[in-house]
């Protein structure tokens, strides 16, 4: 069976272009990195910090080992949570302002990687 009659045409050319602009692609994902690293080490930080004030209080508590590790673990499990919550919300902002602007200039996102700049 021939490809195109089994995916079309129009699918394989987007495969195409993907492929080709995926070096423009990668450097617009390291330029986001750059842009947004240091909202990133502030979150981490504020996360950091309260979980040593947590262990802190337990420690002067006294409680035991087995409850402070129970609670060490619901609070990475929250903060991992809210930096993927976080993550999702700043990113999908982003993309829609992308395909806003694409749709602007009535170009495709993967014709189009150098608009996005």
């Amino acid at each position: 069976m021939d490809l195109y009659r089994i995916v079309g045409v129009n699918m394989i050319d987007k495969l195409i272009l993907y492929f080709k602009h995926f070096p423009s692609l990668l450097h617009l994902a390291k330029a986001k990195v750059k842009e947004t690293w240091k909202y990133d080490v502030i979150l981490f930080l504020i996360q950091l910090i309260i979980i040593s004030i947590i262990i802190g209080v337990m420690y002067l508590f006294n409680t035991e080992e087995i409850e402070k590790a129970q609670w060490i673990y619901r609070m990475i499990a929250f903060y991992t949570f809210v930096t993927i919550a976080y993550i999702i919300y700043n990113h999908s902002n982003y993309i829609s302002m992308i395909i806003l602007l694409l749709n602007h200039f009535n170009s495709h996102l993967l014709l189009r990687p150098s608009l996005m700049h």
